[in-house]
This record gives structure tokens, C-alpha cells and sequence, in this order.
């Protein structure tokens, strides 16, 4: 059996020498229930802090000179690293905490999509540093 590590920052769920061997899955599988109640509890962390900040792509690269989209794009995939089904089917109460904070996240972040703008990448010239960012991080 792999050891196995619940991190923060990264959300390693397994040791990366695990990853290199093709392991995750297995690593995945071998995860016990409190262990999956922790990583919901450090999930919630996560989306809390995320939500507590202003990831509005333009505002972020117009206003402040950072890469608005690729911040974006790390919340929306913390949201979908949250709503893995292993973590919808537990009853503890970080659990049930996190569905709320996906559902919250999801729609704030689907009502950043349709503001105006943000899908506009044709407005750069594609040779420009703004286009490459953006656009690696929007596909």
C-alpha cells in the first residue's frame, strides 16, 4: 500500500513517485473514508479562500497586470477537483459544507462567463503575449 499524503497547497493525494507509476487510481481507491472527510475538509478551506478573492479574468489583467484568465482557470479547476463523486456521496458535515461551497462557486463562476468581454480573444492579435496566456488558459 502507498503512502499517502493530504496536502493544502497542491492536494496531493497520493506520492508523486505513485503518480509516475501510473498509481493514482489505486491510490485513489485506497483512500479510507475519514481520509476522503479530511480532503473534503481541506477542500472547503480552498474554495473558501477562493471565494473570498475577486477572479474576474478582466478586471485582474486590465486593472492590476495579471494573468486574469489563468487564475480564473485554477478556481474553475478547483471546483472541479471538488465535485469528484467519491466526495458527493459522503455525509460528513465538511462534506455537505463543500457541496454548498461548489454549487455557490459555480454559479459565480458561470455568471463570469457571460459577462461581456470575456470571450473575446479575437480582439488580440494572435502573436501577442496577452493572446498565448489567455488562450492557453481558456482552452
Amino acid at each position: 500500500v502507498p503512502e499517502r499524503a493530504l496536502g493544502l497547497c497542491d492536494l496531493e493525494l497520493v506520492p508523486a513517485r505513485a503518480l509516475k507509476e501510473g498509481a493514482m487510481t489505486e491510490g485513489l481507491r485506497l483512500m479510507k473514508n475519514n481520509e476522503w472527510n479530511q480532503l473534503a475538509r481541506l477542500f472547503c478551506k480552498a474554495l473558501e479562500f477562493a471565494l473570498s478573492l475577486d477572479l474576474d479574468p478582466q478586471r485582474l489583467r486590465n486593472e492590476l497586470g495579471m494573468k486574469g484568465m489563468k487564475h480564473f482557470t485554477e478556481f474553475a479547476s478547483l471546483l472541479h477537483l471538488a465535485t469528484d463523486s467519491r466526495l458527493a456521496n459522503l455525509t460528513h458535515p465538511a462534506a455537505r459544507r463543500l457541496r454548498l461551497l461548489v454549487r455557490n462557486g459555480t454559479q459565480r463562476a458561470v455568471k463570469t462567463t457571460q459577462k461581456s468581454g470575456f470571450h473575446s480573444l479575437r480582439d488580440f492579435d494572435a502573436t501577442s503575449p496577452r493572446f498565448r496566456q489567455d488562450s492557453m488558459s481558456y482552452l
